[in-house]
């Protein structure tokens, strides 16, 4: 229990982004050891950082589930409702019965995300991954509550005169995220009180996988029939419904090792044994061999595979009057830097969120259907909300899946996501006559630049004019754009990342004076 608080308060805090209030040094290694992160990279050939899928394979090969129990967020998040549960209602404290499993739906989900993840899509892990179920609740639900609550007592501070506590505003929602997420919780909710870890054991493909190999496993929860005075309490308390007492049968590969059984058989009839361990023969009718626990395990045919806000602010009543009537969107969604392509993104990104939660402009946002019903969540890059800082490169130095690989910060800065483009006749400064330089003031590469704009009135004006060979596509152009419906200018994505050329940067000279110097 101690090490399950430990991993399920560290794991939160990642997604509230307390890293930087913490000043806890590498706290994102507790990604390494979630297993479906640590798969993925394990299939990308980064073996020596996939430690969790390593580690925890081993395990249930000597144990059985020890990470349903220990590690994995959401089954951590499981055994709190189930314990207030039963904390609110004393008389059904020990309410769970013994009941065949739906082995038959849990091989099938198993089977197909293996089959998707060998083909390259993560798009049924997106839908059934522990993790990024409680990835995204993190984030879309416990984290705007964080922020009312810091806002509220920011509100109180500010006015006694502290200021060391200050208001966030909150760029992460999505209605549809939001939605999926919230009929997640609520879903946990109903089967934790009626099922107890059914998720575990019918929908979760980790389960799945880990039931295939905690079937093998060494080592085992097993009855000593000598000592068992068939009380049912092992039963009653087996949240995972594992447990026939009657027939002192314990359906091993769905057990998730949270040992309710052990802790509370008074008689300590429930023990770790040996797998191949002989029982003591029995001249008794009632008991029978479980010729089930001898079956081989069934042919595991993709096992081995398996192995800051922008602060710009200009007069847009002034514009209100014009309206921009041609269309300025990226054909495909803007993948962050790090992400290579989106055949490479949707290959390995669960939608777990953390990048969403961890980036400091917010920038990154979920989304639903922009890449596709087999992509649904995926983030990607809005530069309505905000842009990407050019300084920055912690999404890739955070994803715990390599979805988002990381760059050095020489590296992200050339890094094109997509190439700008200039609509003339959505820009002010050319239906309206009149001032802007929104976009090149705030181009960190220098891909817009002002040229000298010739026009009717005689004014001394300046438009845009775009160089996309320097352009990273990072929508520092696109995001202070004050023209509505359709931007003058935005950012075309990139389908799979380029480089762009190095800015060139011109030492000022400063001209000499033909006046002699000042004697002091």
């Amino acid at each position: 229990m101690v090490v399950a608080v430990i991993f399920m308060l560290f794991t939160t805090l990642l997604f509230l982004h307390f890293n930087s209030f913490l000043k806890i040094p590498d706290i994102s290694v507790i990604l390494e050891l979630q297993y479906i992160p640590s798969l993925l990279k394990f299939l990308q050939g980064v073996t020596w950082i996939a430690f969790g899928f390593v580690v925890f394979t081993l395990l249930a090969l000597l144990f059985g589930r020890i990470y349903c129990s220990f590690i994995c967020p959401l089954g951590i998040l499981q055994d709190f409702f189930i314990r207030v549960n039963r904390l609110l209602s004393k008389r059904n404290k020990n309410r769970y019965s013994y009941h065949q499993s739906l082995k038959w739906l849990r091989h099938l989900i198993t089977g197909i995300a293996l089959v998707s993840l060998i083909l390259g899509s993560t798009s049924l892990l997106i839908w059934l991954d522990p993790y990024s179920h409680f990835g995204r609740m993190a984030t879309h639900l416990l984290q705007p509550i964080y922020y009312f609550g810091n806002n509220g007592l920011a509100l109180i501070v500010n006015h006694l005169g502290y200021y060391g506590i200050y208001r966030i505003e909150v760029h992460t929602f999505h209605w549809a995220t939001f939605l999926f997420a919230s009929f997640i919780l609520v879903l946990l909710l109903a089967l934790t009180r009626i099922k107890g870890r059914f998720f575990c054991n019918s929908l979760c493909p980790v389960g799945g996988f880990l039931s295939w190999i905690s079937k093998v496993s060494i080592f085992r929860l097993a009855f000593e029939p000598s000592k068992c005075i068939s009380c049912s309490r092992c039963e009653k308390a087996c949240k995972a419904e594992s447990i026939d007492y009657k027939n002192m049968k314990i359906d091993f590969d769905r057990c998730v090792a949270c040992y309710n059984c052990v802790d509370t058989c008074n008689v300590n009839a429930i023990t770790y044994q040996v797998r191949f361990h002989k029982k003591a023969a029995s001249n008794s009718k009632n008991e029978t061999i479980d010729s089930g626990k001898r079956q081989t395990l069934k042919s595991i045919l993709f096992a081995g595979t398996a192995l800051s806000g922008l602060s710009f602010t200009i007069d847009k009543e002034s514009f209100s009057s014009f309206v921009s009537k041609n269309p300025a969107k990226s054909k495909l969604p803007v993948l962050p830097p790090g992400a290579i392509s989106i055949t490479h993104f949707k290959g390995t990104c669960t939608a777990c969120h953390l990048c969403i939660s961890a980036c400091p402009s917010n920038v990154l946002q979920s989304t639903f259907i922009e890449f596709g019903i087999d992509g649904m969540f995926i983030p990607k890059m809005n530069f309505d909300v905000n842009y990407c800082q050019y300084e920055c490169n912690l999404c890739g130095d955070i994803c715990p899946t390599g979805a988002i690989k990381p760059l050095k910060l020489e590296d992200k800065k050339i890094t094109q996501l997509g190439k700008v483009q200039f609509i003339k006749d959505n820009c002010v400064v050319s239906q309206l006559e009149k001032d802007c330089g929104a976009c090149a003031e705030h181009c960190p590469t220098k891909a817009v630049k002002m040229v000298p704009y010739p026009n009717k009135s005689g004014k001394n004006l300046f438009i845009p004019e775009v160089n996309t060979d320097l352009c990273i596509g990072c929508g520092a152009c696109e995001h202070p754009c004050p023209v509505r419906p359709h931007k003058a200018i935005y950012v075309e994505s990139n389908p799979h990342h380029l480089l762009a050329q190095k800015p060139v940067i011109k030492k000022i000279e400063t001209p000499k004076s033909e006046q002699e110097e000042f004697p002091f």
